[in-house]
């Protein structure tokens, strides 16, 4: 938390209010509102892109490898289910095996889900099963994409076990303190 007093040019406080919280921090937004807007690969049976919201780190998605295999890039667009200021985007690889494991990758938001600015994030992961925390630039948006450019292995599929975001809804951002606090 921090606290601002505010004065006019003489230097005197302004009593209403006394103060103004505002939260500069965020935390993990809630996946309760999240829903898959869009996927450009997916394989059927049980790899489905709903796996990377279930909260099970034993399922994920994996983009399309039968009967043909989906070149990359792949791309995943999470619906975070309204307008957030988002800083923060966490990564857990597939567990069981390495295949799939997102090498070079781009994070992009957006407010209505069509139109995507530049990347956020972008880099590569290493070629592990340890989950990755990626700092995004601070962007207001609903809608958040990865896309994965290379796999970590240098094959042509992707696959996430679980997806997060952090941040904070912009009607929690700033709050105004009762009087006398």
């Amino acid at each position: 938390e921090v606290t601002f007093t505010v004065t006019d040019a003489a230097g005197v406080v302004d009593p209403t209010p006394a103060k103004v919280i505002i939260n500069v921090g965020g935390s993990t937004l809630s996946k309760s509102n999240f829903v898959i807007r869009s996927v450009n690969s997916e394989q059927a049976s049980g790899y489905g892109a709903v796996n990377v919201l279930d909260g099970n780190p034993a399922t994920f998605w994996h983009s399309r490898f039968s009967p043909t295999t989906d070149p990359l890039p792949h791309e995943i667009v999470v619906d975070l289910g309204g307008t957030n200021l988002v800083n923060e985007m966490t990564y857990l690889p597939r567990q069981d095996l390495p295949n799939g494991r997102i090498g070079s990758y781009e994070v992009v938001v957006s407010l209505d889900g069509i139109h995507f600015g530049g990347a956020v994030a972008s880099g590569t992961f290493p070629a592990s099963a340890a989950q990755q925390v990626v700092p995004l630039v601070p962007t207001m948006g609903r809608y958040v994409m990865l896309g994965s450019f290379g796999e970590a292995n240098g094959n042509p599929a992707t696959t996430v076990a679980e997806l997060d975001f952090g941040g904070q809804s912009p009607s929690s951002s700033i709050n105004q303190a009762p009087d006398g606090v």
